[in-house]
């Protein structure tokens, strides 16, 4: 029944002796989330860690959900073991505890939580449990949303306004769009963001063109095994 397929962090969720309930990071955390899988997710969060590792800094890499495909990229971009934070598994007690138990460990300067399928996308319809947004809003971090632009332009911006007002607790702070076919392409996109009320405010930190260099190939939900 639906009432007992409920999560089994739910009887034992205080299994960490020190409840983390109410602390938020204690380094510069950025999740990086999508709009659906398949977005580029894993790329953009890839190129971020791996372009800061390569500047000196101690980045902590972290996975939404139970993948273990994308930690793997994100170990040999950063170095170090990527986390898995499944809020479904481990509720809020158990992921923040995991959270900051790796921060700890690794003395990092910044950590890098990818996401899982679309921003909002759990174990339900009705509610966050399981998903990108629920452990962002318990992190109380930023959110980097990727968005596919393909065959989009000023409907990119909608997009956009749309995941910034579904869910008011999630801070959308700025936006990358991937598969952006040209400089004017771009343009129209920032024009877009920039002109709306409902986009202004978040930032738009670039726009990838299509590279299949860097293609990673994926299954269903997720990336292929190497």
């Amino acid at each position: 029944s639906a009432s007992a397929r409920q999560s089994p962090a739910r009887s034992h969720n205080s299994f960490r002796a020190k409840n983390f309930s109410g602390m938020p990071p204690n380094v510069p955390t950025i999740v990086v989330a999508g709009t659906s899988s398949g977005v580029g997710k894993t790329t953009v969060a890839v190129g971020l860690m791996h372009a800061l590792h390569a500047q000196g800094c101690r980045v902590q890499p972290f996975k939404v959900g139970p993948d273990f495909l994308d930690g793997m990229q994100h170990a040999a971009a950063c170095g170090r073991p990527s986390i898995n934070l499944d809020g479904w598994m481990l509720g809020r007690n158990g992921c923040l505890a995991a959270f900051h138990a790796a921060v700890a460990a690794s003395d990092a300067d910044i950590a890098i939580v990818e996401g899982c399928m679309g921003l909002h996308d759990g174990r339900e319809g009705a509610t966050d449990d399981g998903s990108t947004a629920q452990v962002a809003k318990w992190l109380r971090a930023p959110v980097l949303l990727v968005v596919d632009a393909w065959n989009l332009a000023r409907s990119a911006a909608a997009m956009v306004h749309g995941y910034q007002s579904f869910d008011p607790e999630v801070m959308l702070a700025a936006t990358v769009f991937n598969r952006v076919a040209g400089a004017a392409h771009g343009t129209w996109i920032a024009q877009a963001m920039g002109s709306h009320p409902g986009t202004a405010a978040v930032r738009v930190l670039g726009c990838l063109p299509p590279d299949k260099r860097i293609e990673l190939p994926e299954r269903l939900l997720g990336l292929l095994p190497p």
